[in-house]
């Protein structure tokens, strides 16, 4: 049963609260209006985009579980939604948890699939495909000259910040120092360095069977640990995608998924899988946009109805025009005035980010904008896309020591 609101026994408009306030949050609060809900946000970043428009705005930092409950508590919310992060998601499950809302997992489910080392280890134990993993607290011992190169990561932290690829046993001290401090817990995962190619899979749940999926090719060309550069269709055969179907609908059953969306990546290395993480937000980077245009298929709608307490559905058929997406970033601190493009595409969609004359940190710590191009066919979409950043030009003046 959804939490009853006073707004609603005083016959006003539904209030649905987003937990978060960035420019990604915006076409969700979008829909959330053009549907008759009142939209509340909350956030510690009060010149945030959301914030200007939202029907309601708390300054708040959501991280801070008890501060969240305290809140929902008090406002007695229609409904609460996730938005782009994982923090977003794991303090929203705990809320609802305590209050009743719908739509999240069970925080201690929420906690396997957004920490790393957890992840892993249940995928180890239910024979899920995960790189292999080393505890990092017995390093020493365990590494062998073979087992490199490894890669060392904050078991919490997103768009690849902290991420290191250490290849020998002296540079190991430097690198858990520096993943550490990128981790909210000061813990790390070890694990072996997998080479291959990156995908994601957007498998949306109902009773533990996906009901529609999407494959995406990715590309890190920026920053070696966040991609910048996607496409779809994907490359990927039937066969790959039948297995990771299986490991997702294996997963669902495992861990008794709640009906929704549940996002993963992973890498193909020699044709197998391994799972490099899952979660149940909204992937970031207007990566619903980069579906929807290609295949007009309702994904934001479909996200965001399980919180509701509404029920997810799509045609069983779809389209996929060929269509790719670009994070425009930069590898030095810089004062960016622009940009401009000569991707050979039939339509591109531009989402600035940043004003003119705005300090831009280096990937993988800010964007300047995201860009979606429209393809002809597939040949030239799988051709450009790994290659986007090549055809922007960026008016910049690099800062040192920014």
């Amino acid at each position: 049963m959804l939490y009853e609101t006073k707004r609603m026994r005083n016959n006003y408009k539904r209030y649905v609260l987003l937990i978060g306030t960035g420019f990604a949050a915006a076409p969700l609060a979008y829909y959330l209006k053009t549907q008759g809900y009142m939209v509340s946000v909350c956030g510690n970043i009060p010149h945030d985009p959301c914030v200007s428009w939202a029907d309601e705005y708390y300054n708040i930092d959501y991280s801070n579980i008890d501060s969240l409950i305290q809140l929902v508590k008090e406002k007695r919310f229609y409904a609460i939604c996730p938005t782009v992060n994982d923090v977003s998601y794991l303090s929203g499950s705990y809320v609802a948890n305590e209050l009743g809302y719908p739509g999240f997992d069970k925080p201690e489910t929420a906690e396997i699939l957004l920490n790393k080392t957890k992840f892993r280890e249940f995928s180890k134990k239910h024979n899920l495909p995960v790189p292999k993993t080393f505890n990092p607290n017995n390093l020493n011992e365990m590494l062998k000259e073979r087992d490199f190169p490894i890669i060392i990561k904050p078991v919490d932290s997103f768009s690849g910040r902290g991420v290191n690829k250490v290849t020998k046993a002296r540079d190991l001290c430097a690198a858990i120092a520096d993943s550490s401090k990128y981790s909210r817990s000061q813990q790390i995962v070890v694990e072996q360095f997998i080479e291959g190619t990156l995908h994601s899979h957007s498998a949306f749940i109902k009773k533990y069977n996906i009901i529609q999926d999407f494959f995406v090719d990715e590309f890190c060309t920026v920053y070696p640990y966040q991609v910048d550069c996607s496409n779809i269709p994907s490359l990927l055969n039937g066969r790959i995608r039948q297995r990771v179907r299986e490991c997702i609908h294996e997963l669902t059953k495992l861990l008794r998924l709640n009906d929704g969306l549940l996002h993963t990546q992973f890498i193909l290395s020699n044709e197998d899988i391994y799972l490099i993480e899952c979660t149940r937000r909204c992937p970031g980077d207007l990566y619903y946009y980069l579906i929807s245009f290609s295949t007009s298929m309702p994904y934001i709608e479909n996200y965001l109805h399980p919180f509701l307490g509404q029920k997810i559905s799509f045609p069983s058929h779809f389209l996929e025009i060929p269509y790719a997406r670009h994070t425009i970033s930069i590898a030095e601190d810089s004062v960016v005035y622009g940009f401009s493009h000569k991707i050979p595409s039939q339509e591109v969609k531009c989402f600035p980010l940043r004003v003119s004359g705005a300090l831009i940190r280096r990937a993988p710590f800010d964007r300047i904008a995201i860009l979606l191009a429209l393809f002809s066919n597939t040949d030239t979409l799988f051709k450009i896309t790994p290659e986007l950043g090549k055809f922007i030009h960026i008016e910049r003046e690099i800062v040192k020591d920014a």
